[in-house]
């Protein structure tokens, strides 16, 4: 199973593969936690789903803010899970282009070494048709 954590996460590449993929979604928080009372509510969510994961399934958490850096970095030590960081860029011009599309890259390699195909060029004629629809 993959889960993944915002919508940061390019739908095109879950769409290319055939897996089953869930987004993971803010409940309501318990008011303190062990990762301390500061963290948002959606951090301390996405922490303790990635604890219960196991080794069969792959979580991807783009480091949209510094809370969902560190709960990357802690998940990749500390959850069995296979952890992928997409790392966003930072502003809006043709470097942060090329950034974003190795980044994508390496989340398609990361993919498919953990056992999941993805025909990219599939899963982007999925996603238009699904703008398309929506639109």
């Amino acid at each position: 199973m993959i889960y993944y954590s915002c919508s940061y996460i390019p739908m095109e590449v879950m769409l290319g593969s055939d897996s089953e993929f869930h987004r993971i979604t803010s409940e309501t928080p318990i008011s303190c936690h062990e990762l301390g009372c500061n963290l948002c509510g959606y951090a301390k969510t996405v922490y303790e789903k990635g604890m219960e994961l196991n080794s069969g399934d792959c979580l991807l958490i783009a480091d949209s803010c510094d809370a969902m850096r560190r709960i990357g970095d802690l998940l990749s030590e500390l959850s069995s899970a296979r952890v992928f960081i997409l790392r966003l860029p930072w502003k809006s011009d043709v470097d942060a282009i090329e950034f974003l599309s190795g980044e994508i890259g390496d989340l398609t390699t990361f993919l498919e070494n953990s056992g999941v195909a993805v025909n990219l060029h599939k899963g982007i004629g999925r996603f238009n048709d699904l703008v398309d629809y929506v639109l």
